[in-house]
């Protein structure tokens, strides 16, 4: 898997999952949702280790299902 995460702001962005070219996440109130994304101008590579626990049990989790369903993850949100 050669999934990179980035951050801008107070959001991150999940490449190079599967098939999916980008997914952005965000926090909404106590969970983070997805949605399709396209990485912004001036977005900063994040490590995987320095991301909130929660965050990143939600982007392995992503990551396996789009190395597993390819294409067809990408109509799927949360």
């Amino acid at each position: 898997m050669a999934a990179r995460v980035y951050r801008h702001g107070d959001r991150f962005y999940l490449t190079g999952a599967g098939a999916i070219t980008c997914v952005g996440w965000r926090r909404q109130g106590q969970e983070w949702v997805s949605s399709p994304a396209s990485l912004p101008d001036g977005a900063q590579k994040a490590a995987f280790e320095n991301l909130p626990e929660e965050l990143r049990e939600e982007l392995l989790a992503f990551a396996a299902r789009a190395e597993v369903m390819g294409a067809a993850v990408r109509q799927l949100g949360n």
